[in-house]
């Protein structure tokens, strides 16, 4: 066996002001898949911080808070084998209206 691979088409499918929902495509063999990391960042000279470590193999997902609009995000998938490689990450835009309270991260998954 092996690691499970890079996920691929991992992109923001709608934003508001404080929340971000992320999909993706699963590697090659999702059988392969246990679980995700989503990783995100402020910008390219900063280093990746782990946001959520979801032991589900689902493929979409909800990430709110203010302090998260603005950020890139990227994701690995990991087995018992070990760790992907990350995904391509995507930017999350500032959007023109400011969100409403401040609030660390909620994050709901879609089985």
């Amino acid at each position: 066996m092996q690691n499970p691979g890079i996920i691929r088409q991992l992109r923001i499918l709608y934003k508001n002001d404080v929340c971000n929902y992320l999909k993706w495509k699963p590697p090659g063999n999702p059988a392969m898949v246990k679980g995700y990391v989503i990783e995100a960042r402020r910008g390219e000279d900063e280093d990746w911080e782990e946001l959520v470590n979801m032991s589900k193999p689902i493929v979409q997902v909800k990430i709110c808070g203010s302090k998260h609009v603005g950020k890139q995000f990227r994701i690995r998938s990991y087995n018992e084998h070990g760790i992907g490689a990350p995904s391509q990450p995507v930017q999350s835009l500032r959007n023109l209206t400011k969100g409403k309270g401040a609030f660390d991260i909620c994050v709901s998954l879609y089985l």
